[in-house]
């Protein structure tokens, strides 16, 4: 990194986390940087003990859920790098009738983080049309499953993505290239390109479902997506697609998922987020057996590309130029 001018970084972090991205910045970043360690233990809160040093941060590398709690309290601060994609926890925080926090904050995003969603999409994908949980229940029965097996050929999907941001579009590249035909949704009218073979907007989201054999969400959770998939655009369904959900869990209400699948309007469901996490045990979604459910790890923050994200924006925040992945409050994203 080229040569900057001295500053001081706060880092406050799970205690594991913080060990690991102090060696990549203590390697990686500018000599001219000094680092204040406030570590904390597992999800635990952040200690009171801390309030005193944050009064002094001016850059912060924190998680959503720390800096949520202190969002009002941190005169000094200039800028806050997150170590996760989403921010529901500041959201949270947020007050809309109040003067939006006067600092910066930015996202983790990265194409390789992009790519490693998509990665986990199309193996739901790939999962669920070769039917490999009925697989999986043959082999547990010691049960030599051929007879009936049948499935389509990527060649023959159209799988529709909800989102087609940094996320979305790396799922429509991947499936592009597999040869599908793909289907985006954006917040804007766009026109189609070398991905995305047909476009539409929110207001066609029904449309674009009864297009498409697989619906893939990457949309972030904002107030525009909140119940996007609502029951009046589920009601809209015949035999209608799997959904595979990747991005956010308020996306629907699971009382309306559950009543989509069991009314077929759904025909299954692969799922890594939920509208209530950890997802309770009562939940009639663990025992559908058209549904997959994956605990939220379609995707993890690794700590050395977190630390690449965050010198890159140091190096823009020193040389006063925009930052990379800026949260906008008003859009929630």
């Amino acid at each position: 990194m080229a040569s900057l001018k001295a500053c001081r970084v706060h880092i406050m972090l799970p205690r594991t986390d913080l060990a690991l991205a102090l060696k990549y910045l203590s390697k990686n970043g500018p000599e001219s940087c000094s680092y204040v360690e406030l570590p904390v233990e597992g999800n635990e809160a952040m200690p009171t003990d801390y309030t005193e040093e944050l009064q002094k941060a001016e850059v912060l590398l924190t998680t959503p859920g720390l800096l949520g709690s202190r969002l009002y309290s941190v005169p000094k601060l200039q800028w806050a790098q997150m170590t996760f994609a989403g921010i529901n926890e500041l959201l949270e925080q947020y007050q809309p009738d109040e003067p939006e926090p006067p600092f910066a904050i930015t996202r983790f995003a990265s194409a390789k983080f992009g790519r490693e969603l998509a990665e986990w999409v199309l193996a739901a994908v790939l999962c669920h049309e070769r039917g490999f949980q009925r697989l999986w229940e043959a082999q547990r029965q010691h049960r030599w499953a051929q007879r009936g097996h049948m499935y389509r050929p990527l060649s023959q999907l159209t799988i529709g993505v909800l989102g087609t941001g940094q996320m979305g579009y790396q799922a429509g590249l991947l499936f592009k290239q597999l040869g599908c035909r793909v289907h985006g949704l954006a917040r804007t009218e766009k026109a189609p390109d070398e991905i995305f073979d047909k476009m539409f907007t929110s207001g066609q989201l029904g449309e674009l479902m009864q297009s498409a054999d697989y619906v893939c969400n990457l949309l972030p959770s904002t107030p525009a997506t909140r119940g996007l998939l609502s029951p009046a655009v589920l009601g809209q369904l015949r035999g209608g697609p799997v959904l595979v959900n990747a991005g956010r869990g308020d996306l629907v209400r699971e009382a309306d998922l559950v009543e989509a699948l069991r009314a077929g309007q759904l025909s299954g469901a692969v799922l890594d987020v939920f509208e209530t996490e950890p997802l309770p045990a009562d939940s009639p979604l663990w025992d559908m057996e058209q549904v997959t459910i994956s605990p939220h790890v379609g995707n993890i923050s690794r700590l050395d590309e977190v630390g690449r994200t965050f010198l890159d924006n140091l190096e823009r925040h020193l040389a006063g130029r925009p930052l990379l992945h800026r949260l906008d409050w008003r859009r929630g994203y």
